[in-house]
């Protein structure tokens, strides 16, 4: 058989770096097979799982609203979906309203009757309550929408007579619905709007969508209106509509009001980590009843890992919607300069809230690692 001799110097350069390409093992384009020592992969990129922490929260939101559980552990992690009041710490929460129809948590609460004061049964003092155009009137009977009996005669009243409630210096209400409850039939007043003031001499009118009053086919009849309340005023009247007519108003009053607070702080029970965490993450959904919340200035996040003692506020990122919800969350925020604990809480901070702005928080996952 013959021999063939090749000679290095018959080999080009490229030829060379071919050949050692093809057994080079720093090349990972050159490795089909066995694997590369953990120490080597130093350089490999971080990868952002962020995205993943989102919606694995979002998944614990809609297994805990399926379940209707008020809030569940993982390894590392709680959610609440708000199905019950369960996860959060009213001691230490401040100015917060549930919303049980809506599993949510704003600083607005519903209308309800008026509770200020006094012994009456709606909790209006008779001295808060002062009548111009009307005889013979007694506060005691005006402020009792269960009793009634005669409170005002109406006899030769114009239109334009009031009924004021002055609910005092630093007592101020949103009122938001006034009503009348009528002992007998012989009622024969009517009232059209309900005016406010914050000094008793300039006051503005709010318009009823319909007539409050007028002659009742039976005792026991509550006739009531709302309104868009102003905010927390002091002075409020109710004016009557009708002309002067014979007949007396046999009837007690009623006032509603919706608080309205300009925060709230919503602080979660607490979980014990199984070991001192440093970094927090929050994952949380919201919805915006009234207006639109600005993330990091109407609505924010603390983390805190002693217990609720010492709070670390994180920077919240939108991630979208799940359609109704918006999607706000932070990672990775530093809790190691806290005092050592593994004590977790969260807090939602909302400010800036009113008649025109209302942030309903919907739900919350807490994360720490």
């Amino acid at each position: 058989m013959a021999r063939t001799t090749i000679r290095t110097e018959d080999i080009t350069a490229s030829e060379v770096t071919t050949a050692k390409m093809a057994t080079d093992p720093t090349n990972a384009s050159n490795l089909s097979s066995g694997s590369v020592p953990l120490a080597q992969l130093g350089n490999a990129p971080a990868t952002d799982t962020s995205g993943i922490e989102d919606d694995i929260a979002l998944l614990g939101f809609k297994v805990a609203a399926n379940g209707s559980l008020a809030k569940y552990n993982l390894v590392d992690q709680t959610v609440d979906a708000f199905e019950t009041e369960g996860g959060i710490d009213t001691s230490t929460s401040t100015d917060e309203v549930y919303n049980a129809a809506g599993n949510y948590y704003s600083s607005v609460a519903s209308e309800t009757l008026l509770t200020q004061g006094g012994t009456a049964p709606d909790g209006v003092a008779d001295s808060m309550l002062s009548v111009s155009g009307f005889n013979n009137w007694t506060a005691s009977v005006l402020n009792d929408s269960s009793v009634g009996g005669s409170g005002l005669l109406a006899d030769g009243v114009a239109a334009g007579g009031y009924v004021m409630l002055d609910l005092g210096d630093g007592n101020e209400k949103n009122i938001t619905k006034a009503g009348m409850y009528y002992a007998n039939t012989n009622c024969y007043c009517q009232f059209d709007s309900v005016e406010w003031s914050t000094d008793d001499v300039s006051y503005t009118s709010i318009a009823f969508s319909t007539n409050i009053g007028g002659t009742p086919s039976a005792a026991g009849q509550q006739r009531s209106n709302s309104f868009t309340g102003p905010g927390a005023k002091r002075y409020w009247r109710l004016i009557k509509a009708n002309s002067a007519q014979s007949g007396s108003w046999m009837s007690g009053l009623e006032w509603w009001h919706t608080p309205i607070n300009a925060t709230m702080n919503l602080v979660s029970n607490s979980t014990t980590a199984e070991a001192v965490p440093t970094k927090g993450d929050l994952v949380m959904t919201y919805t915006n009843g009234i207006g639109t919340a600005t993330i990091n200035t109407d609505i924010k996040g603390y983390v805190s890992r002693d217990n609720g003692v010492t709070y670390t506020e994180g920077t919240l990122v939108s991630q979208g919607d799940t359609g109704s919800h918006e999607i706000v969350s932070f990672h990775d925020l530093d809790i190691s300069g806290q005092p050592s604990g593994s004590t977790m809480r969260y807090k939602i901070g909302l400010e800036n809230q009113g008649l025109s702005k209302e942030t309903r928080i919907q739900a919350v996952s807490l994360g720490w690692s």
